[in-house]
């Protein structure tokens, strides 16, 4: 999928971005009376793209959300993603939803969302099927979609206006808010692991995650949310990987084709799960899309969201006891070296991870 070296990750650090101050709140303002369902439009046709002269593949929106939000209980993202002039971007590329907040004076990133565009087609105008968007069940991030917020959406195109390969993508988000008697009501949202690249079975290189959380409030139980995929391919051609066994169970073409268990531990009590999706021939797309779309991958498919790993905790952190951490199943690399940048990678998952807790 990407066709740069791991370290070019690094240039994100540097990517212009474009502010949005204004905010569509006509469905949602204060002093409004709760309603079953409420809408606020985040981002409208936002083109993320990328030129020679501008770079403009992130895009940032500051909204101030109404008092009002807290009459509701549940919430969702809904994402639609369609093509400037009929011409998407041909190729997958990763795609975050971030939202930053002052949190006790320090700005803290938190990745809503990750998505996976289609190979040159729109998803989420509907198929022979109906509706297709993008959906992420947003409820307990509800302490934290309140007040100013900046919404930020970012995609890893390199095309824009005029290339021969797209015009890069228009971004619809929308939050959706609902009354649905929930029983569980979350307290606090803590960002644990902001969205960072870990090699993955480089020699000398531990890429086991920890976060120490201090000051808890009061709660009765937790939950990890947290978005993990797989990218970078370990082989130069299909010839070169017949010399290893197993190839053709994914044991070894890492970290995009390889299925590996991830466990987080919270608290001194783990849990663990594969992040594998076998089902990318099922996504559901505008049109039939262009590239080799059906092959299973880790974590991700073209063209549809990343469903995140949720973990739940029945017990209380206790003080002392707030250790959280993720890691990979154990694996050394075979062909750590000679990488080129397009088919033989440097495997390396993309991680981020939040802890819920609840009353």
């Amino acid at each position: 999928m990407y066709r740069v070296l791991l370290s070019s990750l690094f240039f994100l650090v540097l990517t212009a971005c474009r502010t949005s101050s204004s905010g569509d709140l006509k469905q949602l303002s204060d002093g409004q009376q709760p309603m079953e369902l409420a809408n606020l439009n985040i981002f409208d046709k936002t083109h993320v793209y990328f030129a020679s002269n501008e770079n403009n593949r992130i895009v940032q929106r500051q909204l101030s959300i109404p008092d009002s939000i807290k009459n509701y209980d549940s919430a969702r993202l809904l994402m639609r993603l369609s093509c400037p002039n009929d011409r998407c971007d041909y190729w997958d590329r990763k795609g975050q939803i971030f939202l930053y907040k002052n949190v006790n004076g320090e700005d803290v990133k938190f990745e809503l969302m990750r998505f996976i565009t289609p190979y040159g087609v729109g998803v989420g105008g509907g198929d022979d099927q109906g509706d297709n968007r993008l959906i992420i069940d947003a409820s307990d991030l509800l302490p934290i979609l309140n007040g100013d917020a900046t919404f930020e959406v970012f995609i890893d195109t390199w095309v824009g206006p005029g290339h021969d390969q797209g015009e890069g993508w228009l971004v619809d988000l929308t939050l959706e808010l609902r009354n649905e008697g929930r029983e569980k009501v979350a307290v606090e949202v803590r960002n644990i692991l902001t969205p960072t690249p870990v090699p993955y079975g480089k020699v000398g290189v531990d890429s086991k995650q920890t976060k120490n959380l201090e000051n808890l409030p009061e709660h009765s139980s937790s939950r990890i949310i947290s978005y993990v995929t797989g990218h970078g391919q370990n082989y130069k051609t299909r010839q070169e990987a017949a010399r290893f066994p197993d190839y053709s169970t994914n044991k070894y073409n890492c970290a995009e084709f390889c299925e590996r268990l991830h466990t987080f531990t919270v608290g001194g009590v783990s849990q663990s799960t594969s992040i594998w999706r076998g089902d990318c021939a099922k996504t559901r797309t505008d049109k039939r899309q262009r590239g080799n779309y059906t092959v299973g991958r880790a974590g991700w498919c073209p063209g549809d969201k990343v469903n995140p790993i949720i973990m739940d905790f029945d017990k209380p952190l206790l003080p002392g006891q707030a250790d959280v951490s993720w890691e990979p199943e154990a694996w050394v690399n075979p062909e750590d070296e000679n990488y080129n940048g397009g088919s033989h990678t440097e495997p390396y998952y993309s991680v981020s991870a939040l802890l819920v807790l609840y009353k």
